[in-house]
């Protein structure tokens, strides 16, 4: 809190900061520009659509399709048929509370670890059958996060999340918020590069520090120094403006003004995120928040599970913190080994049950922008992993990597209770399928990463990157 009757603070030595002062002050705000991400304008012309948010949620190891979002009938692929099918269901493996076969989700069948997703089955959209083209963990993350294949394990261009911050960006303070998920930008604005935080307390202190004025600093100086740096924008705003009416203006004089004009612009929007307390939003633990850990089931003690993470998302969109969220709901999926059955099922289950909060959360929500929905029918959520499990149990009674795999999508501009793509009836191989996506067709469409992100893309109303080849899936979008 600043203190309202701060010391006022002493003049600057000079009113008319001479030019190479002025240039050496434009190099270190030009610094700490390209260091933070709010320190940078959104691209020129640019226009957001109303309203709209993303949430990139990714489901980190590998996820298996067979338990989840592609199921098969061991009546009709039975575990000892596996060496012919190439599929074994392997329900019977898994702990006694989950079903033996897939669940009747009404538009389409779910794995026995999806059944917190069947309330929401009306909403989804489905695509199955993506064809990652990679076995590697690296490889497969890169290419979802940017609809680029990678170059070896680096990663291609920028994040579609990182593309969709420098367009919904508006004036949110944090435009892009990454939690255990990674990020790149090649070649956007730096406002659209993502703030990673590694947990909500490290959100928390991020939102209580900021640009040298520490939160543990006494109130009567920090407010001092607001005072002061308001007054030094609008001296060299005053001394540019001296100059270009006095004739003594060029085009470098014009370049260093715009990018200073930026700088200290951003410098202020920092000193306004702080001071709105948006860290409040944040504590979780405090008894203010307990509704939020009701709803999410979440213990003081214990914040960083996958519901923590996904409360974090739907609150950073809730605060206006921020409009594009990457945010990891599941973990330690990658189990090649017998603890597939427990360990595997368990941390799916939960994922999806996460998701299936957060979606809650979202439907719940008045819409932000005053509309007669909610905050969840202006805001896209993606659901993707690596790749896929093998659809049949190795000797150690786990699963492997698996080329074929799927991917959710719900929320604004997503047409609900819909399926796109196939894998084949034996090994589940990713097909090739006609432009409705029910159908295999050979000479159709092979469904890849490219193709789910610029699906969620054109439901936010986005174009595609320059550089991402590809085609929407009509068939999953509402209005096409």
């Amino acid at each position: 809190m600043h203190d309202p009757n701060p010391p006022a603070p002493p003049p600057p030595q000079s009113p008319h900061p001479t030019r190479r002062g002025a240039l050496s002050l434009l190099a270190g705000a030009a610094g700490l520009w390209a260091l933070n991400p709010l320190l940078a304008p959104r691209p020129a012309g640019a226009q957001a659509p109303a309203a709209r948010h993303l949430i990139y949620a990714h489901f980190e190891g590998g996820w298996d399709l067979l338990l989840g979002l592609d199921p098969r009938d061991p009546a009709a692929f039975p575990d000892g048929a596996a060496p012919e099918t190439g599929v074994e269901p392997g329900y019977s493996r898994l702990p006694a509370r989950y079903a033996r076969a897939p669940l009747d989700a009404g538009p389409f069948a779910l794995g026995p670890c999806a059944a917190p997703l069947l309330p929401w089955a009306p909403r989804l959209a489905l695509v199955r059958g993506v064809d990652m083209g990679t076995l590697t963990h690296e490889v497969g993350r890169r290419y979802n996060n940017t609809a680029r294949p990678p170059a070896g394990l680096a990663a291609q261009g920028s994040s579609v999340a990182t593309f969709a911050a420098a367009h919904l960006a508006g004036d949110a303070p944090i435009p892009h918020l990454a939690h255990r998920v990674e990020s790149y930008n090649a070649d956007l604005p730096s406002e659209a590069t993502a703030l990673s935080v590694a947990s909500v307390a490290h959100l928390q202190y991020l939102l209580q520090e900021t640009l040298g004025i520490p939160s543990y600093q006494p109130a009567h100086i920090r407010g001092a120094l607001n005072r002061y740096w308001e007054r030094q924008a609008a001296l060299y705003e005053a001394r540019w403006e001296e100059l270009r009416a006095g004739g003594r203006w060029g085009a470098t004089d014009e370049e260093a003004a715009r990018a200073l004009s930026r700088a200290l612009s951003a410098r202020a929007q920092a000193r306004r995120l702080v001071t709105a307390a948006l860290h409040e939003s944040f504590q979780f633990d405090a008894p203010a928040q307990a509704a939020l850990r009701a709803r999410y089931g979440l213990s003081p003690a214990q914040l960083d599970t996958p519901h923590g993470r996904a409360a974090l998302a739907a609150q950073a969109l809730r605060a206006g913190l921020s409009r594009v969220v990457s945010v990891t709901l599941a973990d330690g999926l990658d189990t090649h080994d017998g603890q597939w059955a427990n360990d595997h099922s368990a941390r799916l289950e939960e994922g999806f049950a996460a998701l299936a909060c957060l979606l809650g959360d979202l439907r719940d929500t008045p819409s932000p922008s005053g509309g007669a929905g909610s905050l969840l029918d202006e805001t896209v959520v993606v659901v993707t992993s690596e790749f896929s499990r093998t659809p049949r149990l190795n000797v150690r009674g786990g699963r492997d990597h698996h080329l074929a795999n799927a991917a959710l999508l719900v929320g604004a501009g997503v047409r609900g209770g819909a399926a796109f793509g196939l894998t084949s009836p034996r090994f589940m191989g990713p097909l090739r399928v006609s432009a409705s996506g029910d159908a295999a067709d050979p000479a159709g469409l092979a469904v890849r990463p490219e193709e789910v992100m610029l699906t969620a893309l054109a439901a936010l109303g986005l174009p595609a990157p320059a550089r991402v080849r590809g085609v929407p899936l009509a068939p999953l979008l509402r209005g096409v």
